[in-house]
């Protein structure tokens, strides 16, 4: 016998789910405000690297980005070039597992006896993958892409590049494009700076330089890691990354980098490491507010993709 149930009687279950529904939909909508909609995303809290404060993160996986040395062209255009000094990026990269060892760098006796006077009690060692013992890494470029094109403010001072004992410091630069880059011998060695720049209209130049001396360049192309190097001293060498807006940083050696951000909207954040790889990650920058980040990028880079990760927080 068929059972019947009486008129009316699934109403006010029916209510009670839709309000439900409604009750978590509307929380988790909050949650995630001006938080990245990518997928998968797993919400979750957890203690700041100190430990000083929890914060509310949102994990996903970034997609992994191939390697290149012109940032990508944008189609957004903007009148009104005005850098949002009410928010802000701030962020630490770490490295999942255990880098392959540096090696000692070959230098001649003359390059020794300098690096000694420049470096005392230092090894001269070979720089790919830098990392702290809590596993922070150093020499990342972080940038953003999908920037509006337009006449973004630029620094008066020009960038300085030390060569010390025919090293090149910093290893891992960034700077805008048109801006003065200025390099100086410290010591007592000649040396050369030999450009190599991979994008059209970006110039190469083989200059000498003597003991403490320096000279000027300036490359008016957007270019990822334009490599200068020493003719003279093989293992002297040393990148530079430009970008035609300001929204960029390379990690320093705790990993931690920040930045001013371009007007709210969506961007696409650039993560990329010379040897461990780049990864990219559309998210949402706000009007005004404090955009945590933490990167963990695997050390063996694409071979290891599962374990490429980005986690964000928003702070009001």
């Amino acid at each position: 016998m068929e059972e019947k149930y009486p008129a009316g009687a699934f109403i006010l279950p029916t209510i009670i789910l839709a309000g439900t529904l409604w009750f978590v939909g509307s929380k988790v909508s909050d949650s995630f405000a001006h938080r990245p909609t990518a997928e998968p995303v797993v919400a979750e809290t957890k203690s700041d690297v100190d430990g000083s404060e929890a914060r509310h993160w949102v994990t996903f996986k970034p997609v992994i980005g191939n390697g290149e040395f012109e940032p990508r062209p944008t189609s957004r255009t903007t009148s009104h070039a005005v850098v949002n000094t009410n928010a802000m990026i701030l962020g630490r990269v770490f490295l999942a597992g255990v880098p392959a060892p540096e090696r000692t760098l070959p230098l001649d006796p003359a390059s020794w006896k300098e690096w000694k006077k420049q470096f005392p009690g230092r090894t001269p060692m070979t720089q790919f993958i830098r990392t702290s013992k809590l596993g922070e890494l150093a020499d990342v470029l972080i940038y953003l892409e999908d920037v509006p094109a337009g006449d973004w403010p630029k620094p008066a001072d020009d960038f300085h590049v030390l060569i010390k004992g025919s090293i090149f410091e910093p290893y891992i630069a960034a700077a805008r494009t048109g801006q003065t880059i200025r390099f100086t011998v410290v010591g007592n060695l000649m040396d050369n700076i030999h450009p190599t720049p991979r994008v059209p209209g970006n110039p190469e130049k083989n200059l000498a330089m003597l003991p403490d001396s320096s000279l000027r360049f300036a490359w008016p192309k957007p270019e990822l890691f334009l490599r200068y190097k020493c003719d003279v001293h093989p293992w002297g060498f040393a990148y530079l990354s430009l970008f035609d807006h300001p929204f960029f940083d390379v990690t320093d050696a705790r990993g931690a980098f920040s930045m001013h951000c371009p007007p709210a909207g969506k961007y696409t954040l650039v993560v990329y490491h010379r040897k461990v790889g780049m990864v990219r990650q559309e998210f949402e920058i706000p009007r005004e507010g404090v955009v945590h980040l933490r990167i963990t990028l695997p050390v063996d880079g694409f071979k290891s993709t599962k374990l490429a990760q980005i986690r964000l927080a928003f702070e009001p």
